[in-house]
């Protein structure tokens, strides 16, 4: 219980990383950047899926 504000806060902290990322996606037009981009992204989605269920156990 005590480390739940901890991951919230990680949690969010993903979160605005993924919106950035995203943002960055859109303005990238380089083939490579964007799959660099969407392999980041999957990464951050992996970690917040995994905070997720350690939040739930």
């Amino acid at each position: 219980m005590m480390g739940r504000p901890q991951s919230s806060s990680l949690v969010s902290k993903n979160t605005l990383i993924c919106i950035l990322m995203l943002s960055m996606m859109a303005t990238i037009r380089d083939e490579q950047e964007m799959a660099l981009s969407e392999k980041i992204l999957r990464f951050l989605s992996s970690q917040i899926s995994l905070t997720r269920f350690l939040m739930s156990c």
